[in-house]
């Protein structure tokens, strides 16, 4: 049937809008750095990018989007138990701790779970979901497509000082990420669970002193036990996905999502 047949023009609509949220929170950036030069005490880059990602998530649903508000969506719960899953990768990730949590780091993981998700997961995925009429097969090229641009967007850590090389690598752990975190906002209906892991995840990333920089950036060139670490646990994570939005399952995801919506189809 043609109805369950993909729409090109949904990758270029969810990328856009994807992108273009991922702009505006951009600009609570900047405003941050301002307000920060005229009070250094400011927690530079986190309290308006944040809270513009929050608006943004509440501007979308109401305009742009078919569904409830995101707290009524889905099942918050199920989530949190999906979530175990990556957590165990975080946990072991805590072995290659050196430095302690900063305040500014805290705000700083705070602000990419907040943001990312809402940008990469929340929008990208639910307007490419509802150009396709949440339909199962747009379930495997919906986590797919919002990972790809998730890890893509990473390249631009050359700009911030990173290494090709380890840019590289962490373009495919981020696409990774993406797939598994995507793979739980679909069987769970949720975002909030995939916000409360990117934040706890990148907290405990920045504490990797070794590698990420300040600003959140990995900065070396070379391989460690961390890296080898990243890769195997990177992997994992894929199958993880890929078991979590099997064929068998996809009619119960469709399921999840037609309860999401404001009217059903």
């Amino acid at each position: 049937m043609n109805n369950d047949k993909i729409k090109i023009n949904s990758f270029f609509s969810a990328f856009f809008w994807g992108m273009l949220s991922f702009l505006l929170c951009g600009i609570g950036v900047y405003v941050d750095e301002v307000i920060s030069t005229y009070y250094p005490a400011y927690p530079n880059q986190s309290l308006v990018y944040v809270l513009v990602a929050v608006i943004l998530l509440i501007v979308f649903t109401q305009t742009k989007l078919s569904v409830k508000m995101p707290w009524k969506c889905g099942e918050f719960k199920n989530g949190m138990l999906l979530i175990l899953i990556p957590a165990i990768y975080s946990i072991g990730y805590c072995v290659f701790a050196t430095t302690p949590p900063t305040l500014n780091s805290v705000l700083m993981a705070l602000g990419a779970g907040v943001v990312e998700e809402t940008c990469y997961r929340y929008i990208l995925v639910n307007v490419f979901l509802d150009a396709n009429n949440y339909t199962k097969k747009s379930i495997l090229p919906a986590t797919v497509f919002s990972a790809a641009v998730f890890g893509g967007t990473h390249i631009m850590n050359i700009a911030a000082g990173a290494e090709l090389g380890i840019t590289l690598f962490q373009v495919f752990n981020a696409f990774c990420c993406g797939i598994i975190l995507c793979a739980i906002y679909l069987r769970c209906g949720n975002i909030f669970p995939c916000m409360i892991w990117h934040f706890v995840h990148d907290v405990i990333s920045f504490m990797n002193g070794n590698i990420v920089s300040d600003a959140g950036v990995m900065t070396s060139n070379g391989i460690d036990a961390s890296i080898i670490y990243d890769v195997i646990a990177s992997i994992i994570l894929l199958i993880a996905a890929v078991y979590l939005i099997r064929p068998s399952k996809r009619e119960a995801i469709v399921s999840i999502w037609e309860e999401n919506r404001k009217t059903k189809a």
